[in-house]
């Protein structure tokens, strides 16, 4: 099954990569659906320490599909290969998209 847009799923980012990790797909609907798309935009997600809020970072949880609770780094958008999505995992809320949207406009100095 193709990711849509604001999935999680599971992903090696990088080669190097011990664990898989959970990431956000951003690249747009119409984009994962075209059959040549071989690149796909995420940002990268790891497991958050209890309490912790660092810059540019926002904090998914179970209403978002996750077993634990995850920070999702917005100072980076990565290019990875579409064939290195995972299973699906969650699907980020709402509120929380509209959180995500203003922390990259805020990361990359975006004028909205």
């Amino acid at each position: 099954m193709k990711p849509k847009q604001w999935d999680i799923v599971w992903m090696r980012v990088r080669p190097t990569d011990r664990d898989k990790h959970p990431v956000i797909i951003l690249s747009p609907d119409d984009i994962l659906a075209d059959a040549s798309t071989t690149h796909i935009n995420i940002l990268y997600g790891s497991t958050a320490r209890t309490g912790e809020q660092r810059p540019l970072r926002v904090l998914l949880n179970g209403s978002d599909g996750l077993e634990r609770l995850t920070t999702i780094n917005c100072r980076f958008i990565h290019l990875v290969p579409l064939a290195n999505c995972g299973e699906k995992i969650g699907s980020v809320s709402a509120v929380r998209r509209r959180q995500i949207s203003r922390t990259l406009a805020q990361s990359l100095r975006l004028m909205l």
